[in-house]
């Protein structure tokens, strides 16, 4: 059952077991936040690391779960090891 008070939002696919219908007391006001452009180290592109929020140890590979400076949880990545 929808009721008045129910919305539809868009769930990126990486997200897909989030419920695509919410409540409106769910939801909050999107404020765009400004991001750092990244830093040009040997033609690549460098990011600055905010924050290490969990690890992951599979095998001989360790992967990091990575917050950016000025970024939100939303563009968290998994990263190996070698690419931090």
């Amino acid at each position: 059952i929808r009721g008045p008070n129910t919305v539809r939002i868009e769930v990126p696919p990486r997200l897909s077991r989030i419920e695509p219908f919410q409540n409106v007391l769910n939801l909050k006001p999107y404020h765009e936040r400004p991001q750092a452009p990244p830093d040009l180290v040997d033609s690549e592109d460098e990011f600055e690391v905010e924050d290490i929020i969990a690890h992951s140890a599979q095998g001989r590979t360790t992967e990091y779960l990575v917050r950016f400076v000025s970024y939100g949880p939303e563009d968290d990545l998994w990263l190996p090891e070698k690419n931090l």
